[in-house]
C-alpha cells in the first residue's frame, strides 16, 4: 500500500483505476490504505480539496471561523473562503494539501512550515501533478534518473534539495505555498515562501526562569497536540525521548502510553541504565528490541518501495522495526524525539565563540565544569581545548580530506569544498533549522511509518518551540559544562537527576557497520556483485567491489567506506527495483513509464 493523495490540475485525466473519470480541470484521488483521519477529501461551495493534515490549532480555528465541528480539511476549506491563499499562515501543525476553486479556476497547494508532510509536483501533459507520496506520482512519470539528485545522494551532500531521484519530479519545499492557473492546454505555477525563521538570539535578555517557563509551556502544548488517538512513544533513554514520555505522562497521567525501545550489548550504544531510570520514573514498561539482531538489508526493498528513492538515513532500519511493532499493537501514532538536538541546539559552538573572541575566563569556566564530569578531567579539558579553540583557528590552513564516493568520476564532476563551517552558535543553529536536511528526514520517516500504518509525530518539530529555541541566547543552551541546558532545567523533576545531568550520548556507528557488513553478508555480496554492475552508468563498479573486498579484512577501511558503500548499494538496488514498482490502483503501464535512464 502507498498511502497518500494524488491530484492533477489541467492535463489529461488520471488513470481510471486510480480515480473516477473527471472532465473538470481538477481531479484528485486517495488510494486504498490511506489513513482516513489524515488523508481527506472534501467540498465547500465551489471549493474542492484533498490533503494529508493534522492541525494542532483546530480548536482555535473552529472558534475564529465559527465552525463548531468538522474535520481538519473542513477547517481548511472554511479558512480559504475567508482568507484565500493567506489561510496557510493560520494553520499550525503538519499538512500538505491541494485546493481547487472552480469559480476562479485556480488551484492552491502548500506544505507546512517544517516539512512534516511531503509534497511533490511534476508536469503532466500540459497540466501539473501534485502528490503527498513519491511512489504515487512516480507511476505517472517516466523513469528517468535525475543525475543531480544521484550526485547529491552518492556524494552525501544536498545541493539540489528540490530534485528527487526521478527526473521531472520535484519536492515542494517546506513553508511554500503555490498557485496553479490553467489557460487552454497549459498550466502555470507560481510559488512563494509564506514563513521563515527570524534571526537567532533575539531574546538575549531573557532570565533563566522566563526561558524555562516559556520552553515548558511551548513543549507541553506540542506534546499535548500530539496525543490524539491510540498513541505510543519511542523511548531510548536519551534526553529527547525521555522528555516526551515524561511530559506525556504528566499531562495525561491516566492514559496508557505504550513505549518501544532498542537496547544494545555494545556499551557505546547501550542506554539501558538511563532507559531503566526514566521507565521507573514515568511509570512505563518499554517493549525492548535487541538492536544487534535487527536486519538492515532484508527490509531494504520494502523501504525503497515505500519511500520511492534511496534515502540519506541509513539507521532507518532500527526505527522501522519499532514502527512495525507499534502498528502490530494497533497504535495509530508514535511520538518520536527526532529533531530534539536540532531544535533545542547543543550550544557547544558558543565555546568556540568565546575562544575566538578571547573571552578566556568564561571559556575556562565552561571547560572546567565539563571536564569534571569525566573520569580523566585534564585529558577531557585538553581534548575540548583542541576541538573548540585550536582546531577552528587552524582550519583555514588545513586541506580537507578527500570525500569518499563511488560515483563515476566523469559524472561526479568537481566534488567541491565542504559546506562552510559556522563560527557563531546562532548562525549554525539557524542554518540547521532552516536547511533542507530536517524536512528530508521527516519525509523519509513519514513515508516509511505510514506504509506500515502508523503516523510518526515529532513534538520537538513545533513552530512555536522552534522559534523560541532559536531566539534564546547560547548561554541558555550551555551551562556548567552541559549542553542543551534549557531543556534539562525546564524538565526539572519530570526527569530523574541521573538523566538530566548525563553528558554522554549513545554512539550507533559500530552497530551500523556491523549491520551492513556482518548480519547479512550474502545479501550485501549480492548487492555489490549483482545490483551495482547493473547501475554501471552511474557507479564506478570496480571501485565499489575493490573497496568491499578490502573492508572484509580491514576494520579501518570498513569504517572509512561504510556510509559511501551504503549509499552506492541502496542506489543500485533502487535502480534494480525501479522498473517493477506499482502503486495501488494504477499499473505501471497506465502512465508514460519508461525504463531507467539518465537525465
Amino acid at each position: 500500500m502507498t498511502p497518500g493523495f494524488l491530484a492533477r490540475v489541467g492535463g489529461p485525466p488520471l488513470p481510471r483505476r486510480l480515480a473516477p473519470p473527471a472532465g473538470a480541470p481538477f481531479q484528485c484521488a486517495v488510494p486504498p490504505g490511506a489513513h482516513p483521519d489524515r488523508v481527506q477529501t472534501g467540498r465547500r461551495g465551489s471549493l474542492t480539496a484533498v490533503g494529508d493534515l493534522r492541525l494542532d490549532n483546530r480548536d482555535a480555528l473552529r472558534s475564529e471561523l465559527a465552525v463548531p465541528g468538522g474535520d481538519d480539511l473542513g477547517l481548511l476549506l472554511a479558512g480559504y473562503q475567508r482568507w484565500g491563499d493567506r489561510v496557510v499562515g493560520h494553520l499550525d501543525g503538519p499538512f500538505a494539501y491541494v485546493l481547487w476553486d472552480a469559480d476562479s479556476g485556480l488551484a492552491s497547494f502548500a506544505r507546512d512550515r517544517l516539512g512534516l508532510r511531503p509534497l511533490y509536483r511534476a508536469d503532466w501533459g500540459g497540466g501539473v501533478l501534485l502528490a503527498s507520496s513519491l511512489p504515487l506520482i512516480q507511476q505517472l512519470a517516466p523513469r528517468v534518473v535525475c543525475l543531480d539528485a544521484a550526485q547529491d545522494h552518492l556524494l552525501g551532500r544536498d545541493r539540489q534539495p528540490g530534485k528527487t531521484m526521478t527526473g521531472g519530479i520535484e519536492r515542494v519545499a517546506s513553508a511554500v505555498q503555490g498557485t496553479v492557473s490553467v489557460e487552454g492546454e497549459r498550466a502555470t505555477v507560481t510559488t512563494r515562501r509564506y514563513w521563515s525563521l527570524g534571526p537567532a538570539g533575539t531574546r538575549a535578555t531573557i532570565s533563566d526562569s522566563e526561558a524555562e517557563a516559556a520552553f515548558r509551556d511551548a513543549f507541553d502544548r506540542s506534546v499535548l497536540a500530539c496525543l490524539g488517538g491510540a498513541t505510543g512513544a519511542l523511548l531510548s533513554g536519551g534526553l529527547d525521548s525521555s522528555s516526551i514520555v515524561a511530559t506525556a505522562r504528566e499531562l495525561r497521567p491516566g492514559r496508557p502510553l505504550p513505549t518501544f525501545s532498542i537496547v544494545y550489548d555494545d556499551p557505546k550504544a547501550d542506554e539501558r541504565l538511563h532507559l531503566d531510570a526514566i521507565a521507573r520514573h514515568a511509570g512505563v514498561e518499554p517493549l525492548r528490541v535487541r538492536g544487534e539482531t535487527l536486519p538492515m538489508l532484508a527490509g531494504l526493498d520494502d523501504d525503497l518501495r515505500a519511500i520511492g528513492e534511496p534515502f540519506p538515513t541509513p539507521n532507518l532500519f532500527a526505527a522501522r522495526a519499532l514502527y512495525a511493532r507499534a502498528a502490530a499493537d494497533g497504535l495509530d501514532a508514535v511520538l518520536d524525539g527526532f529533531a530534539g538536538d536540532n531544535v533545542v541546539g547543543h550550544g557547544d559552538l558558543w565555546l568556540t565563540e568565546l575562544a575566538l573572541h578571547f573571552r578566556w575566563t568564561a571559556f575556562a569556566r565552561e571547560l572546567r565544569a565539563a571536564a569534571r564530569r569525566f573520569p580523566q578531567p585534564r585529558r577531557t579539558a585538553w581534548t575540548m581545548l583542541r576541538h573548540y579553540a585550536l582546531a577552528p583557528l587552524a582550519r583555514p590552513f588545513r586541506t580537507p580530506d578527500p570525500r569518499v564516493h563511488f560515483m563515476r568520476r566523469e559524472l561526479a564532476g568537481a566534488v567541491g569544498p565542504p559546506a562552510p563551517r559556522h563560527i557563531r552558535d546562532g548562525d549554525l543553529h539557524r542554518a540547521e533549522l532552516s536547511g533542507t536536511a530536517l524536512p528530508r528526514a521527516f519525509e523519509v520517516t513519514y513515508a516509511r511509518a505510514s506504509a506500515l500504518g502508523v503516523e510518526p509525530r515529532f513534538p520537538f518539530a513545533d513552530r512555536a518551540l522552534v522559534e523560541l529555541c532559536l531566539a534564546l541566547p547560547p548561554r541558555q543552551r550551555v551551562r556548567d559544562g552541559l549542553t542543551r541546558s534549557v531543556l534539562r532545567r525546564a524538565m526539572g523533576p519530570r526527569l530523574p537527576d541521573s538523566l538530566r545531568s548525563r553528558s554522554s550520548k549513545a554512539r550507533l556507528g559500530d552497530n551500523f557497520e556491523h549491520a551492513l557488513f556482518d548480519r547479512e553478508p550474502e545479501r550485501l555480496r549480492t548487492l555489490v556483485f549483482e545490483d551495482v554492475p547493473a547501475a554501471s552508468d552511474v557507479l564506478d563498479v570496480g571501485a565499489v567491489q575493490d573497496a568491499y573486498r578490502r573492508a572484509l579484512d580491514d576494520d579501518e577501511e570498513r569504517g572509512r567506506i561504510a556510509l559511501p558503500l551504503w549509499r552506492a548499494v541502496s542506489f543500485a538496488r533502487w535502480r534494480s527495483l525501479s522498473g517493477e514498482a506499482s502503486g495501488p490502483g494504477v499499473a505501471a503501464s497506465d502512465g508514460p513509464a519508461a525504463g531507467p535512464a539518465l537525465s
